[in-house]
């Protein structure tokens, strides 16, 4: 468009040029060019930034119709819009992180390495997400569902994972420093390896739960429930009451802690 201009306003300045004897291209060029070569470019630069400005505002528009309908209960709309954040590069950006996504229908979604910390995904449908890596620090998960879901090595520190289904999720090398796990469903979830310092655990059903390996230094395991299929870290074990020493050592028999 800034081409067009420039060329146009050239046309205008030789047909409206009057030279008063005789019109001639050497005698124009000499009297015309240091100035309007100048005022041409300038124009031209001018309706190439109007015309920059005018696509980054379509971008940033489109950008932010795709995150709402990335919250859409319809997974078919849901899905869309994620596989174009992604092709267009948003989600690498960081376009889901704050992002409102209450009650978004995400199953079997790839959002491996993508940042959604801090966003709100109250009651979201995650099962069979892919969120390896993902950064999910600070983010509200209250009631989602992830059954299934791969989260190993992502990052979830003080996020808000209560009543969560994570039944058979493999989160193996995960960090959720500080989580919120309150009444959990951790069923058969792998959580080997996972840092779950000072994550509160009440009220967690941890049957079938591997936490070998895992780091629970300073968690709640208040009122848990757990089996002979719990895989507890090294040297933890329960009481024959089914209660936490002080050693922090728990058991391995099917109980409800209190």
């Amino acid at each position: 468009m800034g081409v067009v201009c420039a060329l146009a306003g050239l046309g205008v300045l030789i047909a409206g040029y009057n030279y008063p004897r005789s019109w001639w291209p050497k005698e124009f060029v000499f009297e015309v060019y240091p100035n309007s070569g100048a005022d041409l470019v300038g124009a031209a630069i001018v309706v190439l930034v109007i015309d920059r400005s005018a696509r980054l505002r379509e971008d940033e528009e489109r950008r932010r119709q795709l995150v709402r309908e990335c919250a859409s209960s319809d997974h078919t709309v849901a899905g869309r819009a994620l596989l174009e954040l992604d092709a267009r590069g948003w989600l690498a950006e960081g376009a889901l992180a704050g992002a409102r996504l209450i009650g978004a229908d995400l199953v079997g979604s790839q959002l491996a390495g993508v940042d959604l910390s801090g966003a709100d995904l109250v009651g979201a449908k995650l099962d069979d997400a892919d969120l390896s890596r993902a950064s999910l620090i600070g983010a509200r998960l209250t009631g989602a569902n992830l059954n299934r879901a791969v989260l190993e090595w992502a990052v979830a520190d003080d996020a808000k994972l209560g009543g969560v289904a994570l039944r058979g999720a493999d989160a193996g090398g995960a960090r959720l420093l500080r989580a919120d796990l309150t009444h959990a469903d951790l069923r058969d979830a792998d959580l080997s390896g996972a840092d779950l310092s000072g994550a509160d655990l009440a009220h967690a059903d941890l049957r079938g739960c591997d936490l070998s390996t895992a780091v629970l230094e300073g968690a709640s395991l208040h009122s848990i429930r757990s089996d002979l299929t719990t895989r507890w870290p090294a040297g933890m074990r329960p009481s024959k009451e089914g209660e936490v020493d002080d050693a922090g050592k728990i058991g391995s028999r099917e109980r409800t802690m209190e």
